[in-house]
């Protein structure tokens, strides 16, 4: 509706328009007026600028009749910007009524008829005001439904809170002040018990003091607290809860209260102890069998390393050799069982060390000849020979992921079938795929075959032997190695398996896999009868090609003019071999299985399946060696490396040993007894690397190596190689170690070709140079000292280990007198620390016996087993020693 303006109102809305700026200054400047503004943190200004000048304009053009008469939108846009500021009515009038009178004190001052201008004013103004006002309650009104609908919702959320969590507050000082019925039901205490009382009065007294503190710590800093706790009931019954603590805060952003939060897992904690005493269940079942196991192929290898020696013919030296790779292959498949579980559980460790790959996998392929050829199935392999020498990765996951591979090819195929091993490697990944031409796989094969405990069928459809678990382990194996196995099949036409891995490739090492060079000076021919395609020829040929090796076809009639003759076995008859034989040809023969027909045949080197570079390369140089040479001498490439090494070891016996060993290398050092000596003698010299025995005394190994890396960090020197050379091998030692600084970890005993792959790795390698040694005597057996294996394994010969055990022997008897003294006076750190030397000493030497009881007494001291015999152990310890005499 629209005003009706009067004479007197129309004469003198002119003049009040003039006066726009006084009146809004005027409203604005009013003493009540200004302190609502503050009041509610509203700048005067902004007030001005935003709202008073509309509320003018607004009521101008009710006045003048342009606009009716109702809500004015400026004051509803001005109670929007206060809604959370919750101005009160009656602020909301004084600011309004103060206006009207501002309005009327400037109209009665310009006008002859004041009072009637200020009836109409007022009525004006009051029938606008009705419409502020219904705005205003309007709002609150609004505010006043949301309220009670987030009450509504706030009570929802109590009673479900309250039906399933146990939920308490607390004041600032700990004392509880309300608890709901689940609070009750789970203690046992009644409320008026509670109520009052302090918050640990359900807290297990094993937690009270160490758990206050952390929830103090939390609180102070305004965080929230969340643990599991133990909880006592006032039954003294245990429980254990999820806890969740928030601060609660006043109007003032002050901690006013705690609420506190939880669910019993209760069931949860035993199910999860349950599941860890299985979990040590299993790991003890496996870790027995796989010593069970190991015990009697210890034997057996050691007994296949004594026939190697005694065995003349190659033919029974390649079966030796099947027999002792396929051993070392079941003592790994013992530690993938045991891996296995960290698959499972989420422990598995890659381990990328260096490692030729040409030597490991050719090694692999040997461990199947024997099981291929009771199926007459050929091995071809194409090694890429430009595949670097040394490549990083984790070598024995991937032979076991091919070595799973290839066994399904050889299974899955049929009879006088072919299998081919391809590997090829660009700058950062390494590719090995497995063909074969078996019973291939089906589609619906193919999208199970890496789900655990699947098998594929025959074309019987007879399930074939296995566990199902192989390809889910390799697929779980490559994806630890950010690696991938992709699988091509066709039903009755045979699978392609691909392992993708990515490699580092080992910098500044080269060495000639094949040097064809003594041979191109030779007429070699390959004598065909019937030049027709071979497959297996095929194999031969890509690696003679690569090198571009010269050869010539031939048939027999021309084989005068040649020094070497290559013929297929295949295609060799008995008459055609004398033909040969007569004319005192040298000949290599091509076989795709091994055989013992040429056992006998001087002039005949046998080649058979799988060709690699190494193998090709030694049976040309046996084929061509003058067997008149007789060298009374042994000869033997020894590596070298330009270093400069800090040995840490406190044992004499194996300070002799690795001074040896170093000196074998040509290698400069410098050795230390403890590891305070350790870190001096590293700062004021430079050494390329540093071998670190971990229980010394003055400094541990770990601690010295935490002072040599502060120190290379202080003085930003470039970091030298630290590796752990220790006995201390015990489940998580490794881990430990690595974190804590070492670059590498070999335990004892030393492992020649472990400290070499270490040496290879960090160090630079000169020229390698030939020694020439002398066969001395192997001592008897009876001495209860295994040369034979001592002399294979640390690669020295009698006269050294002699030197080094006498030194072991003067060793232990200084240091067995001091360990029954500690045992009498009951020095525990006494008898661990010397049975932990005698430990490490002894399983250099292997003596296993020795170091297993070594072993069992350090461990008892570590545990403060006050029961354990230390002197029946030390007796049986004695008596092992005594076994031994250097002859």
């Amino acid at each position: 509706m629209f005003h009706k303006a009067s004479l007197i109102l129309i004469q003198t809305l002119p003049q009040l328009a003039l006066l726009k700026d006084k009146i809004t200054q005027q409203w604005i400047d009013d003493s009540d007026v200004t302190m609502i503004l503050k009041g509610h943190a509203i700048s005067v200004n902004y007030f001005r600028d935003h709202y008073a000048s509309g509320v003018f304009n607004f009521f101008m053009d009710v006045l003048e009749s342009k606009i009716e008469v109702g809500d004015c939108p400026v004051i509803g846009s001005f109670l929007e910007y206060l809604k959370d500021r919750e101005i009160c009515a009656d602020e909301l009038f004084v600011i309004c009524s103060q206006f009207r009178q501002t309005m009327i004190d400037y109209g009665v001052g310009i006008c002859d008829d004041p009072i009637a201008l200020s009836k109409e004013l007022s009525n004006v103004f009051d029938r606008n005001f009705s419409g502020v006002l219904k705005s205003y309650t309007d709002t609150i009104f609004a505010k006043e439904q949301e309220i009670a609908k987030n009450v509504k919702l706030l009570g929802e959320y109590k009673k479900a809170i309250d039906a399933s969590a146990i939920v308490s507050k607390t004041d600032t000082v700990g004392m509880i002040t309300y608890i709901n019925d689940n609070f009750i039901r789970r203690c046992g205490y009644r409320s008026d018990e509670l109520i009052g009382t302090r918050h640990d009065i359900v807290w297990d007294e094993t937690e009270s003091q160490e758990l206050f503190e952390r929830i103090h710590e939390k609180m102070l800093s305004g965080e929230t607290f969340h643990e599991t706790v133990k909880n006592r009931k006032k039954s003294s019954e245990i429980y254990y809860v999820d806890m969740t603590m928030i601060p609660i805060y006043d109007h003032n952003n002050e901690i006013c209260e705690y609420m506190e939060i939880s669910y019993e897992v209760t069931t949860l904690i035993e199910a999860t102890r349950e599941a860890v005493a299985a979990d040590k269940a299993k790991e003890y079942f496996l870790s027995n069998m796989s010593h069970e196991i190991r015990t009697p192929l210890n034997a057996i290898l050691g007994f296949v390393s004594l026939l190697e020696d005694e065995v003349v013919s190659d033919r029974h030296q390649q079966y030796l050799n099947i027999i002792y790779n396929s051993g070392e292959n079941l003592l790994s498949i013992m530690n993938d069982i045991l891996d296995f579980s960290k698959l499972q559980s989420g422990e598995f460790i890659v381990d990328p060390q260096p490692f030729n790959i040409h030597e490991e996998l050719s090694k692999t392929l040997e461990l199947f000849v024997s099981s291929a050829n009771e199926k007459q199935t050929t091995l071809l392999s194409y090694f890429d020979p430009k595949i670097p020498h040394i490549l990083v990765a984790d070598i024995l996951r991937i032979k076991q992921i091919i070595s799973n591979f290839i066994s399904n090819a050889i299974k899955f195929s049929p009879p006088s079938s072919t299998i081919e091993v391809r590997v090829s490697c660009d700058e950062t990944r390494l590719a090995i795929s497995i063909r074969d031409w078996g019973i291939g796989l089906s589609e619906n094969d193919l999208c199970r075959i890496f789900d655990p405990f699947s098998q594929v069928k025959s074309d019987a459809e007879k399930i074939l032997a296995g566990t199902g678990l192989g390809l889910a382990i390799c697929k779980k194996l490559a994806e630890h190695m950010d690696g991938k196995i992709t699988v091509t099949s066709t039903k009755g036409e045979g699978s392609l398996f691909t392992l993708e891995i990515p490699v580092e490739i080992q910098k500044g090492v080269n060495r000639h896999l094949f040097d064809p060079e003594p041979f191109k000076q030779l007429n070699i021919a390959l004598l065909r009868k019937h030049n027709v395609n071979s497959k297996t020829l095929e194999s031969l040929e890509y690696y003679l090609d690569f090198f571009d090796f010269p050869r010539d076809v031939i048939s027999i009639d021309d084989v005068d003019a040649y020094d070497l003759i290559l013929f297929l076995d295949e295609e060799i008859d008995t008459l055609s071999l004398q033909e040969l034989k007569a004319k005192q040809k040298k000949m290599i023969a091509i076989m795709e299985h091994l055989s013992d027909r040429y056992d006998h045949e001087a002039l005949v080197t046998p080649l058979f399946f799988p060709f690699y570079c190494a193998k090709i390369h030694k049976a040309f140089s046996e084929a061509i060696r003058d067997e008149r040479q007789q060298d009374t001498m042994q000869r033997k490439m020894q590596r070298r490396f330009n270093a400069k090494v800090l040995v840490a070891e406190d044992n004499s016996a194996n300070q002799e040993l690795i001074k040896v060993i170093l000196e074998r290398y040509g290698i400069d050092f410098v050795i230390v007894s403890d590891g305070l000596k350790a870190v001096e003698y590293f700062k004021k010299d430079v050494f390329n690397m540093v071998l670190m025995d971990e229980q010394m005394p003055m400094k541990t190994g770990i601690e010295a190596t935490m002072d040599i890396l502060n120190f290379e960090a202080s003085q930003e020197r470039k970091h030298t190689p630290i590796i752990a050379l220790t006995a201390n091998v015990i489940k998580g030692a490794k881990e430990r170690g690595l974190e804590s600084g070492y670059d590498e970890f070999l335990g004892k005993p030393i492992v020649i070709k472990e400290l070499e792959r270490v040496f290879e790795r960090y160090l630079d390698e000169l020229e390698s140079q030939t020694h020439e040694y002398l066969e001395y005597e192997i001592p008897n057996a009876s001495s209860g000292i295994d040369y034979q294996t001592l002399q294979k394994e640390l690669q020295l010969d009698v006269q050294q280990l002699k030197v080094l055990l006498a030194i072991y022997v003067k060793k232990m008897d200084e240091i067995l007198p001091k360990l029954y003294a500690a045992m009498e006076s009951k020095d525990l750190a006494l008898i661990r620390k010397l049975s932990h030397n005698i430990k490490g000493s002894s399983a250099n030497f292997r003596f296993s016996e020795i170091q297993r009881i070594s072993k069992v007494i350090e461990e008892s001291a570590a545990d403060n087993d006050a029961d354990f015999e230390f002197k029946e152990a030390f007796k049986v310890l004695e008596e092992e020693y005594q076994k031994i005499s250097l002859i």
